[in-house]
C-alpha cells in the first residue's frame, strides 16, 4: 500500500508518497523548474497494474479525480491545467460535484479513504488532518504554509514540498490507528466499495442486503435508474402511533402524553420546544430525539443500605420495533423479520468487536435513516412512532419507580433510569421493572455504580461496584477522533480529586505529559487567529504560559453584512436594508441614529490567562506552564459530596 498527498498551485503540483512500512518518501513535480510527469506516468501505471491500495485523506474527494483524468489523458499534465480542474472541482455545488468524481468500477488504482472510512464527510464529525495531528499528539502540527492560488517562488515550491512530506508521514500515522477497521472491512461477506465505507454505511449496507435490491429499490423509468422505495408523509397524527397501553398514574405525565396524542405534525426535527414534566422537582424534558432529564452538581455514593441503580433497555429503538412489528410501509413484514433476525446475530458477538459494533449501528441506523430522505427506508412515522414511545415508556418506568417510598431518581437519559434505592426497597424495585419488560416486551440491564458524579445529564463519572469507570461529556478523557482533545490534565486531575482525594493542584504539579497539557484552536474560514497581534496558521496548538501572549480570535461582521456599512435600525428588514444601503452613506430610513458601523468582532481566548504556541512540541516548556489555569478548571468539574 503506498500513502500518497497532492499540493496544487497555479503554477506547481507534487505528490509526494510513500510506503506504508518503509522511511523512504518520494515526491514527483511538476512546475516551470521541474518536470517528473513521465516518471510519475509510469509509478502510476504500475500500481494499476499490480492493483496496489492508494491510501489517502479525502482522496476520493479531492486526490483520486486528479490523479484519475491525469490518466487518462482529461486534463494535461502541467500545474496550470490541474489547477484549473482543481478549481471546478472544489467550486461544484450539491449533486455536481458527483460529476468530478470517479465511481468505484471507473478507478484505475484501488483507493482507500481514511476521511469516508471515520465517517469525517458528516458534517458533525468532520476533522481536518490537522486536527488529527493534535489528537495524535504528533511532534509537529502544520497547517497549509501558503494561501491557495498563489504563485509559488521557488524557495515557496521547498517549502510547499515539506508541507507535503509531512502530510503524508502524518496521514500513514493514521493509517495505522486505523488498520483494525480496515482489516475489518476486509473480512466483511459483502459486495461494493466496502473499504471506504464508515461503520454507519456498513450497518446500512448490511440491511440492504440482507433485505434485497428488489425490496429496498425499484426501476425509475422517469430517470433510467435504480432509486430508493419510501414512504414520505405530508403529515403525520402523533395521536394513532402511541401505542395504547401507554397510560399514567400521574398528571404530570398522562398531561404530556394527551398534548402529544393531539399533535398533527410536519416536520420531525425540532417540533417540540419546551415540552416537559416535573415530579417533585425533577424534570424530563421530551424531543424527537429523545428524553433527558437529571439532578445537577450532585453526588451519590454506595452506603450499607442504599444502592445507586442503572437501568438501561436494551437496544432500545431496535427493540421498540422488532416487538411492536413495526415497519417503514414500504419494507412490511420483510423488514421485520430482517430486523429481528439481525438483532439476534448481534448476540453471537461479544461487545467491543467490530462485528458487534457494525450490527448495532445497521440496527440503530434503520431508525436515524428512516428519517432521511435519501434512504430506502425513509418513512418519518416509523421513526415518530419509536421515539414518541419510547420516551412514554421511559416515563411509565420512571414513574413505577419514582412512587417506590426510598427511591430518588439521579437520571433518565434516552435509554434508561439511574436511581438510588434502599437495600429493603430493593426487591420492589426489581419487580417493577420486570413487571415494566413484561408490558413493553422490552429488556432491562442493570448495573450497580460504588459511586456517581453528576454535573448535568450530559456529563458524568459513574463507577460501577467491579471498579471500571464509565465517563461522559466533559470528564471523558479517552477522546473521539473528532473531538477536541484539549488540556486533558482537567478531567484527569478532576476525577483523582473525586474518586482519589487528590488535591487537582498536587495532581496537575506533579503530572509529567507534556501533551495533556496542550490545547487546540481551530479557527473557522474568514475568521483570524492572533497571538499578541500575530497571526496564527488556522490550527493552533498552545499552552497556558505565565509569559505568553493573549489569545483572540477576529471574526469579520455578522454574515451578509461589510465591514465599515451603517448598522440597520431596528423594524427594518434585511431585503430593504440591502436594497437602500449604499457604503459610506448614512440613510436614516434604514441605519441607525448613532451612526454605527459594522466592525470586525473579537473574541478574547482564555480570558484572564496568556498563552504559548508549540506547534512545534519541543517548543512545550515547563517553566513557562502556567499551571493555575488547569487547577482552575478542574475545580470547575469537580463535584463535591
Amino acid at each position: 500500500m503506498i500513502i500518497y498527498d497532492l499540493e496544487t498551485y497555479p503554477n506547481f503540483f507534487s505528490c509526494c508518497c510513500i510506503s506504508v512500512d518503509t522511511h523512504d518518501i518520494h515526491t514527483f513535480e511538476i512546475s516551470d523548474r521541474c518536470n517528473d510527469w513521465q516518471d510519475m506516468k509510469l509509478w502510476l501505471e504500475a500500481l494499476a497494474a499490480h492493483r496496489v491500495e492508494m491510501v489517502g485523506y479525502n482522496n476520493l474527494g479531492f486526490d483520486y479525480p486528479i490523479i484519475h483524468r491525469l490518466m487518462t489523458g482529461q486534463i494535461e499534465p502541467n500545474p496550470a491545467s490541474i489547477y484549473a480542474f482543481v478549481e471546478a472541482l472544489i467550486n461544484a455545488q450539491g449533486n455536481r460535484r458527483w460529476n468530478f468524481i470517479p465511481w468505484p468500477s471507473d478507478r484505475l488504482i484501488p483507493q482507500i479513504d481514511l476521511f469516508k472510512i471515520h465517517h469525517f464527510d458528516n458534517q458533525a464529525r468532520r476533522t481536518s488532518l490537522k486536527a488529527l495531528q493534535f489528537a495524535m499528539r504528533s511532534e509537529s502540527v502544520e497547517d497549509l504554509p501558503i494561501a491557495p492560488g498563489t504563485y509559488l517562488t521557488p524557495q515557496q515550491m521547498d517549502d510547499t514540498r515539506r508541507y507535503g512530506e509531512h502530510d503524508v508521514l502524518e496521514t500513514r500515522k493514521f493509517f495505522h490507528h486505523s488498520e483494525k477497521m480496515i482489516q475489518f472491512r476486509r473480512n466483511l461477506d459483502m459486495e461494493g466499495d466496502k473499504l471506504n465505507w464508515s461503520d454507519k454505511k456498513i450497518g446500512e449496507q448490511m440491511l440492504a442486503q440482507t433485505l434485497g435490491r428488489s425490496i429496498t429499490h425499484h426501476w425509475s423509468d422517469a430517470q433510467g435508474r435504480s432509486v430508493p422505495r419510501q414512504t414520505p408523509r405530508q403529515s403525520i397524527a402523533l395521536g394513532d402511533l402511541i401505542f395504547p397501553y401507554i397510560r399514567f398514574d400521574r398528571v404530570e405525565f398522562q398531561r404530556v402524553r394527551d398534548w402529544l396524542a393531539a399533535q398533527v405534525i410536519t416536520e420531525t426535527k425540532g417540533v417540540f420546544d419546551d415540552v416537559h414534566a416535573t415530579l417533585d422537582s425533577f424534570r424530563f424534558d421530551f424531543g424527537t430525539g429523545g428524553i433527558h432529564g437529571s439532578v445537577e452538581r450532585r453526588a451519590y455514593h454506595h452506603v450499607p443500605g442504599r444502592s445507586i441503580v442503572d437501568v438501561d433497555v436494551t437496544s432500545l429503538y431496535p427493540s421498540i420495533a422488532i416487538v411492536n412489528n413495526l415497519a417503514p410501509a414500504h419494507l412490511g413484514h420483510v423488514f421485520g423479520e430482517t430486523y429481528a433476525s439481525m438483532k439476534r446475530k448481534r448476540l453471537e458477538y461479544a461487545k467491543g468487536t467490530p462485528e458487534n459494533g457494525a450490527l448495532k449501528l445497521a440496527l440503530n441506523g434503520a431508525y436515524g435513516d428512516s428519517n432521511n430522505k435519501y434512504s430506502f427506508l425513509y418513512d418519518p412515522q416509523f421513526t415518530m412512532q419509536i421515539t414518541i414511545n419510547g420516551q412514554l415508556m421511559l416515563c411509565m418506568l420512571a414513574e413505577r419507580l419514582h412512587s417506590i417510598p426510598g427511591v430518588e431518581l439521579i437520571q433518565i437519559n434516552t435509554d434508561g433510569v439511574t436511581a438510588t434505592v434502599e437495600d429493603a426497597q430493593r426487591p420492589v424495585f426489581d419487580a417493577a421493572c420486570q413487571e415494566w419488560e413484561a408490558l413493553t416486551r422490552l429488556d432491562l440491564e442493570s448495573v450497580e455504580y460504588r459511586h456517581m458524579w453528576i454535573r448535568d445529564v450530559n456529563n458524568y463519572i459513574a463507577e460501577t461496584m467491579s471498579g471500571d469507570v464509565k465517563r461522559k461529556g466533559a470528564y471523558v478523557t479517552d477522546r473521539a477522533w473528532h473531538q477536541d482533545a484539549s488540556a486533558l490534565v482537567v478531567p484527569r486531575a478532576a476525577e483523582a480529586a473525586m474518586r482519589h482525594g487528590v488535591d487537582p493542584a498536587d495532581f496537575i504539579a506533579c503530572h509529567s505529559d507534556p501533551f495533556d497539557f496542550m490545547l487546540r484552536q481551530k479557527t473557522q474560514r474568514g475568521d483570524v487567529c492572533e497571538l499578541g497581534g500575530v497571526e496564527q496558521q488556522k490550527t493552533l496548538r498552545y499552552y497556558i504560559a505565565h509569559d505568553g501572549e493573549p489569545l483572540a480570535v477576529r471574526r469579520p461582521p455578522v454574515e451578509g453584512k461589510r465591514l465599515g456599512d451603517y448598522k440597520k435600525k431596528n423594524g427594518v428588514t434585511d431585503a430593504e436594508y440591502d436594497a437602500l444601503n449604499v457604503t459610506g452613506v448614512w440613510d436614516e430610513r434604514i441605519h441607525t441614529a448613532n451612526k454605527s458601523v459594522y466592525e470586525e468582532r473579537n473574541t478574547s481566548l482564555n480570558k484572564g490567562f496568556l498563552v504559548a504556541e508549540c506547534n512545534r512540541a519541543d517548543r512545550f516548556d515547563w517553566q513557562r506552564l502556567d499551571r493555575s489555569y488547569y487547577v482552575e478548571k478542574a475545580r470547575e468539574l469537580i463535584i463535591d459530596g
